[in-house]
């Protein structure tokens, strides 16, 4: 089973709070102000982050930017480590590096470059895509977020209904809305 460090779930409970709507029926709807989907996409391939803000959702930016920058960060981190076990592994010879164990690796990775290895950095390449794959996650959910949320900006927000009922020969939920005609 895989283990997720606490910084990972951390984002992720930041991410799934700050999607959450939080305060519903308390936004007023401003009938002068047009959202345009079209124009969130593009704000946000700009900038992760920066459509949530064009939608006035601040939180859901914070968590976005904050992913983003956590998994850029880290790949980062691991790029730099994995450079050094490159140039150990060029130093010695390839030859030599496969015959070695893995603490006389690690040993001539710390003589050659200083760096100490340790249990967390020894897969290194792996870590480092890993982290790439995440952050390109995080910035196309970014953006199919905006979009989604322009498009549904107009859908009315106070007036939807769900209660469960349930009697002895079935369970349901009924989800009901009003929506506003105009005339």
């Amino acid at each position: 089973m895989k283990r997720f460090s606490k910084i990972q779930i951390v984002c992720v409970t930041i991410l799934i709070f700050a999607l959450r709507p939080l305060n519903m029926a308390a936004e007023e709807k401003d009938s002068t102000r047009v959202i345009s989907p079209r124009k969130a996409f593009f704000i946000s391939l700009a900038f992760p982050g920066a459509g949530q803000l064009y939608l006035r959702r601040p939180l859901k930016s914070v968590g976005f930017v904050s992913a983003e920058t956590f998994y850029i960060y880290k790949t980062i981190e691991y790029h730099k480590i994995y450079q050094y076990v490159k140039d150990t592994k060029t130093a010695v010879g390839a030859d030599v590096w496969n015959d070695l164990t893995e603490a006389e690796k690690k040993q001539t990775v710390k003589d050659s470059t200083g760096y100490s290895l340790t249990m967390g950095s020894w897969r290194v390449r792996e870590k480092r895509n890993k982290y790439a794959w995440w952050c390109a996650g995080v910035y196309f959910f970014s953006i199919l977020d905006a979009y989604v949320d322009a498009h549904l900006s107009g859908f009315p927000k106070d007036d939807i209904d769900v209660s469960a009922i349930a009697d002895r020969e079935s369970v349901g939920m009924n989800i009901s809305f009003a929506l506003d005609r105009k005339k």
